[in-house]
């Protein structure tokens, strides 16, 4: 993306900012798409959960 995007900014009743909308390749760029942090072979018992 290489023209420039305005950012939009939500706020909730109070007039404080609660959300941003992005771009989606930025947010991608932000949450760093590539990596895992968490292994899918990895499975807890519902009963640990639950606790």
């Amino acid at each position: 993306m290489n023209k420039h995007t305005k950012h939009q900014i939500i706020t909730d009743k109070g007039g404080n900012p609660a959300f941003a909308v992005i771009p989606y390749t930025e947010y991608l760029a932000l949450v760093d798409h590539d990596s895992n942090d968490y292994d899918e072979d990895v499975f807890i018992p519902h009963e640990v959960v639950r606790a």
